[in-house]
């Protein structure tokens, strides 16, 4: 398989999961924006694979279809929920 045919194939799924791997990442969490920039731990990279197999899952549950905000949405909901306090 070349590298053409991998892109077409599944590119842009992966795409997004990384995207949305550095969009729970950067994000504070808790953060309540009143805090200094570099203050307190860096919020930890959710694995790979829980992000594919939540994604998918979002897939399932709107099956008519979903949008990129829809499905950052479900995670960050899913990663605050699962979130220790």
């Amino acid at each position: 398989m070349d590298l053409a045919a991998a892109s077409a194939d599944g590119g842009s799924f992966l795409e997004f999961v990384d995207y949305a791997i550095s969009m729970l990442s950067s994000s504070g969490g808790d953060d309540d924006g009143s805090g200094s920039p570099g203050a307190g731990p860096a919020p930890a990279q959710p694995p790979w694979g829980w992000a594919v197999a939540q994604v998918l899952k979002s897939c399932c549950a709107y099956s008519s279809g979903v949008t990129a905000a829809i499905l950052l949405s479900d995670l960050f909901q899913v990663r605050l929920a699962v979130a220790p306090n």
